[in-house]
């Protein structure tokens, strides 16, 4: 079973490139895929999505703690806050069917 993080954010949509920085940093730290997305239509329009997936919660874990230490990841998290509000972060715990 893997495990699949989803992050919405709410903030200006000029400020996406974030995300694209984000993602090579959390696949350096464990990360199997990173993609964003944006939300066109339905109760959370406007919202920035991001989603991560890692091999397990002990890879999931592990990134963690290593991306706190990262000087760069702790950089990103700074603008970030600055620019986006985070809305809601899910975990799941996934499978293939």
């Amino acid at each position: 079973m893997s495990i699949t993080v989803v992050s919405r954010w709410k903030g200006d949509h000029g400020a996406s490139d974030l995300a694209n920085q984000a993602g090579p940093i959390m696949r350096k730290h464990g990360a199997l895929s990173v993609s964003k997305g944006f939300v066109y239509s339905g109760a959370l329009t406007g919202q920035h999505v991001v989603v991560a997936q890692y091999e397990s919660f002990a890879t999931y874990g592990a990134g963690m703690a290593s991306m706190m230490k990262d000087p760069e990841y702790q950089e990103l998290v700074k603008e970030a806050m600055e620019n986006f509000e985070l809305v809601d972060r899910g975990i799941v715990i996934t499978e293939e069917i």
